[in-house]
């Protein structure tokens, strides 16, 4: 009797699942209808739109301003810090935009939202598979929660911001890498192009070490897809490049794109700012160094250096959104996995405060810091700091602590 409700339950997944995703939809749609978000989505969906219907060079100021009145209700005002809704992705994120541009646009960001909102736990249990875990099914669950609950997490969502995607792309392309498939690694790697400035050093690193490993098909495909790209774009429109940089040039004289280290320190003093330039430089000399000691190392060596590449980047790439932050997702799954493989149960609880607290103390930082029409640079720190410190400790017990997990042999991929 028992096993054939067991068997009914398994029967009904599948539809609870459907009534789920359905709900989830409408719920995004609603939003989308009554608040009118997705203001990093908009740009690319009305791009796409004018891009079809009317043959308009998705760069040209009328397409942005489409997108202002799309916004405002009428063309924005920089001065008053409003978002011109610039188009701001190399001319190939087309792919990506065209086919969601089909639809009327509540129903168009709904269905973004609902990939995002499905992506970020999926994201979380792809970083799993990549540092080869296997959590409990309560930790998992409760993985797959967290970038959902928290404060960067729900502000991709609302705000439809690229970022959860590009991530994605950049942790299947580095499971694609672990396990010998270099053809699709370097694929998926050379589309993380779309966010360069979260991908540049990361595909540094993967080119220096393919060179080191002796890959050759993933040193191949990940230098020439983004040539082939190039081509492409060009054959489509052969100004798009000097329009694209034009439109960079207009976002960059309204935003402060310093790093977030600069922009903290600048607000503290011209002292502040030289230190910071300071810590900048010492990062990067540091995460360089780590990439060559990663050279014929194992897989756990590996993945560790990629995690503190994505949390470095973090703190000294370009400044625009905190929904960037989606960055540390792996160096976070590296750094709990460590911490339980050494404490065990007892250190469940602990690793659910510390989430916890440190959740708590962002969201705290939004409310009680006044935001004005862009975030506060003190809520680019508390992430990647805590990443950065983690990944510190956990090299520590890796490669010296008892047991340790990582050794001077060549790099074997099981």
């Amino acid at each position: 009797m028992r096993a054939l409700r067991f068997l009914q339950f398994r029967r009904m997944i599948p539809v609870f699942i459907v009534l789920m995703l359905l709900a989830l939809g409408i719920a995004n749609y609603q939003f989308a209808v009554r608040a009118l978000g997705g203001n990093d989505f908009l740009p690319g969906w009305v791009a796409a739109r004018q891009w079809l219907s009317e043959s308009f060079n998705p760069y040209e100021p009328a397409v942005s301003q489409e997108a202002q009145e799309m916004i405002y209700g009428r063309p924005a005002n920089p001065e008053d810090g409003e978002t011109q809704a610039l188009f701001l992705y190399p001319l190939w994120a087309m792919i990506l935009y065209v086919p969601l541009s089909l639809l009327p646009y509540p129903l168009a960001l709904a269905l973004w939202m609902t990939i995002l909102e499905l992506g970020l736990p999926f994201l979380m249990w792809l970083g799993t598979r990549f540092f080869r875990w296997k959590p409990s099914p309560r930790m998992l669950v409760a993985l797959m929660v967290f970038p959902i609950v928290c404060y960067h997490g729900i502000r991709s969502i609302v705000i439809g911001q690229f970022a959860v995607v590009e991530m994605l792309l950049i942790v299947a392309s580095l499971l694609a890498i672990q396990r010998r498939q270099d053809v699709l690694g370097g694929v998926l790697l050379a589309l993380t192009l779309i966010k360069p400035q979260l991908s540049l050093p990361l595909m540094l690193f993967i080119l220096l070490w393919s060179i080191s490993a002796g890959r050759w098909r993933l040193l191949t495909t990940t230098l020439l897809v983004p040539i082939l790209l190039l081509v492409i774009s060009i054959l489509v429109n052969r100004e798009w490049i000097l329009w694209w940089l034009r439109s960079i040039v207009r976002f960059v004289e309204y935003v402060d794109i310093r790093p977030p280290i600069l922009a903290i320190g600048a607000n503290l003093s011209t002292i502040g700012f030289w230190v910071a330039l300071g810590l900048m430089i010492v990062l990067v000399i540091f995460m360089i160094l780590q990439w060559f000691r990663a050279f014929d190392k194992t897989d756990h060596w590996f993945q560790w250096t990629t995690s503190l590449t994505l949390v470095i980047t973090s703190l000294i790439t370009i400044r625009t959104t905190t929904a960037n932050l989606v960055l540390t997702i792996p160096a976070l799954i590296l750094i709990l996995k460590v911490w339980l493989d050494r404490k065990k149960e007892a250190g469940t609880r602990t690793a659910w405060i510390v989430a916890s607290v440190l959740m708590a103390i962002i969201w705290l930082l939004f409310f009680v810091i006044p935001q004005g029409p862009f975030e506060h640079p003190i809520l680019y720190l508390p992430l990647p700091l805590f990443a950065f410190i983690g990944l510190l400790w956990s090299r520590w017990w890796i490669t010296s602590g008892p047991g340790a997990l990582i050794d001077s042999e060549p790099l074997v991929w099981v």
